[in-house]
């Protein structure tokens, strides 16, 4: 292959279509998007939660993101409806998360035969 067409070539494949470059900038927006959203959440949880309490319910994210957004959406259910009294407590958080975990937790069962 001639050094001409190569150039040709690599030129072709650096060139990124417009519809790439479309679903790029839509991708970027969408990540820009939750990460507001995210840092939103975070913010209304640092006022609900206690410093003790929004540090483990940082590390329940860290550890499992799904009950993360399990105990925020019950969290914030529950301020909105002005079900909590003041700041949640670690104590709380616990019994709040484990109520989550307890609830969709399934069960598996061995039968031998």
């Amino acid at each position: 292959m001639s050094k001409r067409l190569l150039a040709k070539e690599l030129k072709k494949m650096t060139e990124v279509s417009p519809e790439m470059q479309e679903a790029y900038r839509k991708r970027i927006a969408e990540m820009q998007k939750a990460q507001q959203a995210e840092q939103e959440l975070k913010l209304l949880l640092r006022s609900i939660l206690d410093p003790a309490a929004f540090e483990r319910m940082m590390n329940i994210k860290m550890s499992s993101p799904e009950t993360y957004m399990q105990v925020a959406q019950v969290l914030i259910y529950s301020y909105r409806n002005g079900q909590l009294r003041g700041v949640v407590s670690e104590q709380q958080l616990k019994q709040i998360a484990s109520q989550v975990i307890s609830s969709t937790r399934r069960e598996t069962k061995i039968v031998r035969k």
